[in-house]
């Protein structure tokens, strides 16, 4: 499933999601032999993910939450929903480098409809998690690719 350095992940299989992200952090920790500059960038590359299998394979959005406390994998159970959309991670991770890709068969995202005090607010969080505290040298959103290019030097 792991191979090479390009997956495609199906979103309706959870399972799988989750030994996505442990896969892809061990290739990281294997390339890099830092495990706190990996265990770093992780919950930004956790939050991209998870945003691709969420809001694009599902598409769910925070009109579908019951409160704020809802997580989003509750909010899939609970509306029963399903996808046969997939998410592909294309991987590119040396000793000194990576450069991770995601891309969903959603909508796209419009980072411009980003709201700049999406921290008090209980959804909307993640474009401002993944600019401030992740410390990625670069981001990049390609809408009309439904892409997300994250880049980091060691």
């Amino acid at each position: 499933m792991f191979e090479g350095n390009r997956w495609i992940i199906p979103a309706n299989d959870l399972e799988l999601c989750l030994r996505t992200l442990n896969e892809l952090e061990q290739r990281l920790i294997e390339a890099w032999q830092d495990n706190n500059a990996v265990y770093d960038l992780m919950p930004g590359i956790s939050d991209l993910f998870w945003n691709a299998i969420i809001h694009g394979s599902y598409e769910v959005n925070k009109e579908d939450k019951l409160n704020e406390n809802e997580k989003w994998l509750d909010v899939i159970r609970r509306l029963q929903l399903t996808t046969a959309k997939k998410v592909t991670i294309t991987l590119d991770i040396k000793p000194d480098f990576m450069e991770i890709t995601f891309q969903d068969e959603g909508p796209g995202y419009d980072p411009s409809e980003y709201k700049e005090d999406a921290l008090l607010a209980p959804t909307g969080k993640g474009k401002k998690v993944i600019q401030e505290y992740r410390k990625f040298d670069e981001v990049v959103y390609d809408k009309p690719n439904k892409s997300v290019t994250v880049r980091k030097k060691k």
